[in-house]
Protein backbone atom coordinates (compact mmCIF):
# COMPACT_ATOMS: atom_id res chain seq x y z
CA UNK A 1 0.00 0.00 0.00
CA UNK A 2 2.95 2.55 0.60
CA UNK A 3 4.49 1.51 -2.34
CA UNK A 4 1.64 1.99 -4.73
CA UNK A 5 1.24 6.13 -3.00
CA UNK A 6 4.91 6.62 -3.89
CA UNK A 7 4.32 5.50 -6.98
CA UNK A 8 1.57 7.94 -8.17
CA UNK A 9 2.77 10.75 -6.27
CA UNK A 10 6.73 10.18 -7.76
CA UNK A 11 5.90 11.04 -11.50
CA UNK A 12 3.89 13.72 -14.09
CA UNK A 13 1.02 12.59 -15.80
CA UNK A 14 0.81 12.14 -19.74
CA UNK A 15 -1.93 15.44 -19.09
CA UNK A 16 0.27 17.58 -17.24
CA UNK A 17 3.48 16.66 -19.52
CA UNK A 18 1.16 17.64 -22.81
CA UNK A 19 -0.29 20.75 -21.42
CA UNK A 20 3.51 21.66 -20.38
CA UNK A 21 5.04 21.02 -24.03
CA UNK A 22 1.57 22.97 -25.50
CA UNK A 23 2.84 25.83 -23.20
CA UNK A 24 6.30 26.41 -24.40
CA UNK A 25 5.37 25.52 -28.12
CA UNK A 26 3.00 28.46 -28.16
CA UNK A 27 5.56 30.39 -26.24
CA UNK A 28 8.10 29.68 -28.93
CA UNK A 29 5.89 30.24 -31.76
CA UNK A 30 5.49 33.48 -29.44
CA UNK A 31 8.98 34.23 -29.78
CA UNK A 32 9.27 33.39 -33.69
CA UNK A 33 6.52 35.52 -34.51
CA UNK A 34 8.34 38.56 -33.05
CA UNK A 35 11.68 37.38 -34.48
CA UNK A 36 9.73 37.59 -38.05
CA UNK A 37 8.27 41.16 -37.29
CA UNK A 38 11.73 42.22 -35.62
CA UNK A 39 12.98 41.78 -38.78
CA UNK A 40 10.54 43.29 -41.06
CA UNK A 41 10.55 46.96 -39.06
CA UNK A 42 14.16 46.64 -39.29
CA UNK A 43 14.25 46.35 -42.98
CA UNK A 44 11.28 49.29 -43.27
CA UNK A 45 13.50 51.46 -40.82
CA UNK A 46 16.64 50.66 -43.32
CA UNK A 47 14.75 51.83 -46.08
CA UNK A 48 13.27 55.23 -44.38
CA UNK A 49 17.02 56.24 -43.15
CA UNK A 50 18.27 55.75 -47.25
CA UNK A 51 15.32 57.42 -48.22
CA UNK A 52 16.03 60.24 -46.30
CA UNK A 53 19.82 60.01 -46.90
CA UNK A 54 18.65 60.37 -50.80
CA UNK A 55 16.10 63.53 -50.25
CA UNK A 56 18.82 65.08 -48.18
CA UNK A 57 21.41 64.24 -50.59
CA UNK A 58 19.12 65.93 -53.27
CA UNK A 59 17.92 69.20 -51.22
CA UNK A 60 21.67 70.10 -50.41
CA UNK A 61 22.75 70.01 -54.36
CA UNK A 62 19.42 71.79 -55.52
CA UNK A 63 20.96 74.80 -52.40
CA UNK A 64 24.09 74.77 -54.68
CA UNK A 65 22.69 75.66 -57.94
CA UNK A 66 22.44 78.77 -59.00
CA UNK A 67 18.85 80.45 -59.09
CA UNK A 68 18.17 81.30 -62.49
CA UNK A 69 18.97 77.48 -63.28
CA UNK A 70 15.78 76.74 -60.83
CA UNK A 71 12.62 76.92 -62.61
CA UNK A 72 8.91 75.56 -62.46
CA UNK A 73 8.05 72.17 -62.81
CA UNK A 74 4.75 69.85 -61.66
CA UNK A 75 5.35 66.63 -60.09
CA UNK A 76 6.05 64.07 -62.97
CA UNK A 77 7.27 66.57 -65.26
CA UNK A 78 10.62 66.08 -66.89
CA UNK A 79 13.05 69.72 -66.40
CA UNK A 80 16.50 68.87 -68.71
CA UNK A 81 18.18 71.38 -66.47
CA UNK A 82 18.45 68.79 -63.29
CA UNK A 83 20.01 66.38 -64.90
CA UNK A 84 22.94 69.32 -66.12
CA UNK A 85 23.12 70.15 -62.09
CA UNK A 86 23.23 66.34 -60.61
CA UNK A 87 19.75 66.34 -59.29
CA UNK A 88 17.71 62.96 -60.02
CA UNK A 89 14.39 62.32 -60.82
CA UNK A 90 12.93 58.71 -61.44
CA UNK A 91 14.47 55.62 -60.04
CA UNK A 92 17.13 55.04 -58.46
CA UNK A 93 18.81 51.66 -56.95
CA UNK A 94 20.38 51.40 -54.43
CA UNK A 95 23.07 48.18 -54.18
CA UNK A 96 24.35 46.11 -51.56
CA UNK A 97 27.83 44.81 -51.70
CA UNK A 98 27.07 41.37 -50.13
CA UNK A 99 29.84 38.68 -48.19
CA UNK A 100 30.63 36.63 -50.98
CA UNK A 101 31.73 40.16 -52.88
CA UNK A 102 28.60 40.10 -54.88
CA UNK A 103 26.32 43.18 -55.36
CA UNK A 104 22.99 42.63 -55.32
CA UNK A 105 19.89 45.50 -55.59
CA UNK A 106 18.49 45.67 -52.05
CA UNK A 107 15.79 48.36 -52.74
CA UNK A 108 14.41 50.90 -55.70
CA UNK A 109 13.31 54.60 -54.64
CA UNK A 110 11.71 56.84 -57.13
CA UNK A 111 12.86 60.60 -56.48
CA UNK A 112 9.76 63.24 -57.43
CA UNK A 113 10.12 67.17 -57.49
CA UNK A 114 8.27 70.03 -57.37
CA UNK A 115 9.31 73.36 -57.96
CA UNK A 116 6.88 76.65 -57.73
CA UNK A 117 7.21 79.81 -57.32
CA UNK A 118 5.79 81.58 -54.03
CA UNK A 119 2.99 84.33 -55.29
CA UNK A 120 4.45 88.33 -54.63
CA UNK A 121 7.67 86.85 -54.27
CA UNK A 122 9.34 86.21 -57.55
CA UNK A 123 12.76 85.74 -55.66
CA UNK A 124 11.57 82.41 -53.58
CA UNK A 125 10.80 79.30 -55.01
CA UNK A 126 9.13 76.36 -52.87
CA UNK A 127 11.03 72.82 -53.72
CA UNK A 128 9.64 69.60 -52.73
CA UNK A 129 10.54 66.64 -52.86
CA UNK A 130 9.93 62.93 -52.56
CA UNK A 131 11.74 59.92 -52.36
CA UNK A 132 9.00 56.92 -52.60
CA UNK A 133 9.64 52.68 -52.18
CA UNK A 134 7.48 50.05 -52.07
CA UNK A 135 7.71 47.63 -49.41
CA UNK A 136 7.93 44.08 -50.26
CA UNK A 137 5.10 41.84 -48.90
CA UNK A 138 3.89 44.87 -46.90
CA UNK A 139 0.78 46.31 -47.94
CA UNK A 140 1.05 49.80 -49.63
CA UNK A 141 -1.96 51.91 -49.23
CA UNK A 142 -0.47 54.65 -46.84
CA UNK A 143 -2.02 58.12 -47.18
CA UNK A 144 0.43 59.81 -49.23
CA UNK A 145 0.44 61.44 -52.58
CA UNK A 146 1.19 57.93 -54.05
CA UNK A 147 0.36 55.73 -51.64
CA UNK A 148 3.65 54.57 -51.11
CA UNK A 149 5.72 54.99 -47.90
CA UNK A 150 7.80 58.38 -48.59
CA UNK A 151 10.00 60.31 -47.18
CA UNK A 152 9.15 64.07 -47.82
CA UNK A 153 11.27 67.35 -47.73
CA UNK A 154 10.93 71.00 -48.65
CA UNK A 155 13.09 73.83 -48.76
CA UNK A 156 12.62 77.57 -50.33
CA UNK A 157 15.25 78.69 -52.47
CA UNK A 158 16.16 82.18 -52.25
CA UNK A 159 17.65 84.66 -55.62
CA UNK A 160 20.70 85.56 -53.18
CA UNK A 161 22.32 87.60 -56.83
CA UNK A 162 20.70 90.96 -56.19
Amino acid sequence: MIRAARRRTGGFSLIEVSISLGILAFGLLTIAVMQIQALRDGSKGRHVYTAAMIAREQVEQIQRVPFSQITTKNWGDAAPWMGNVGLTQGPVTVDVQEADGNVSAEQLYNIAWQISTIPGSPDLRNVELEVTWVERNQPNAKPTRTGNPTVGMSTIVVNNSK
